[in-house]
């Protein structure tokens, strides 16, 4: 009985996971703080870490058309852990393979971008703010 109620437990917790993020929704985010790091200059950290941006999550992939042209990227995954979603995905630049990671919030509404030069794992730059949710 006791084993049967545990299976129970744990399907009903996998169907909340998996119905939780079933909807499709959308959030705005104002970067508050930029860190350029390696990034040669301002104009270049606004199109890869924009000031304000907005993406549009649905199952495990989002969409955007928040890069500028220097980043022509308008999509790639996203994963839930717990009640934070984290969208990536990554890009050539050049020559250079670089890997692009945000981390949001919904609780705080907080947000983390980071731009990491893949081939030696080294964050070239980094913004935060906060998102809310259309």
């Amino acid at each position: 009985m006791k084993r049967q109620l545990m299976s129970y437990a744990i399907v009903a917790h996998a169907l909340m996971v998996s119905t939780a993020f079933a909807d499709t929704f959308t959030i705005s985010c104002d970067r508050q703080a930029l860190y350029l790091g390696a990034i040669p200059n301002q104009a270049l950290a606004d199109q890869a870490l924009p000031p304000n941006s907005q993406f549009t999550l649905n199952a495990n992939e989002f969409t955007t058309n928040s890069f500028g042209s220097a980043l022509p990227f308008t999509g790639g995954s996203v994963r839930q852990s717990g009640t934070r979603y984290q969208l990536r995905f990554s890009f050539l630049y050049q020559g250079s393979r670089f890997n692009y990671a945000m981390d949001y919030n919904p609780s705080s509404g907080s947000y983390q971008q980071k731009i990491i030069m893949a081939e030696v794992n080294m964050e070239v730059g980094r913004a935060e703010g906060e998102c809310r949710r259309n």
